[in-house]
């Protein structure tokens, strides 16, 4: 008749030879108003009545209502569990700022230009928008953008003797 974690309030009243019982389950820890408006189970009768029929009168009803507190329970505990999910997930997402992602992405060009100078010591445009796009699996216009980003950050420079091609850029002043 009980379930767990769901309270039984009793009370017992007598008047004019009768009793007349009241049976309210509730659950201290459900957050969710809806358990406050459930209507006590109330039977009446002289007490010899009662205590023939008592159990079997209430057993149904009270098993039925705090099964229902136990969903509500259920439903609680799995509405917060995916809330907290949801917020770990966003707070994951939130955790890698904008600088942080610039940085990852200047570590990560400067790993494919150290890769390309590393077999030579200048290329044009063309060729390393190539080279790029091999390396990285992205397309011409993700290729020529990222061309242009190393350049603003000095990955790469254009050569001085020779506008046409591409050199390294002193990665290790910029701490690369």
């Amino acid at each position: 008749m009980m379930t767990e974690g769901v309270d039984l309030t009793l009370v017992i009243r007598k008047a004019n030879g009768q009793l007349t019982v009241s049976l309210l389950p509730k659950s201290n820890g459900l957050k969710d108003e809806a358990q406050n408006h459930l209507v006590p189970l109330t039977v009446s009768g002289l007490p010899q009545e009662l205590d023939a029929g008592f159990l079997q009168a209430v057993a149904r009803p009270i098993q039925k209502t705090t099964g229902l507190i136990s969903n509500m329970a259920q439903f609680e505990a799995q509405a917060e569990k995916a809330a907290s999910e949801s917020k770990a997930a966003k707070e994951t997402k939130a955790k890698e700022t904008k600088e942080e992602k610039e940085k990852r992405k200047e570590d990560e060009l400067a790993a494919v230009a150290r890769d390309i100078f590393g077999r030579q010591d200048f290329i044009t445009y063309v060729d390393l928008a190539e080279q790029i796009q091999a390396i990285l699996d992205v397309k011409e216009r993700t290729a020529k953008s990222y061309i242009k980003f190393m350049w603003e950050k000095e990955i790469i420079l254009k050569d001085p003797s020779n506008l046409s091609y591409y050199i390294i850029g002193n990665l290790k002043q910029l701490g690369l």
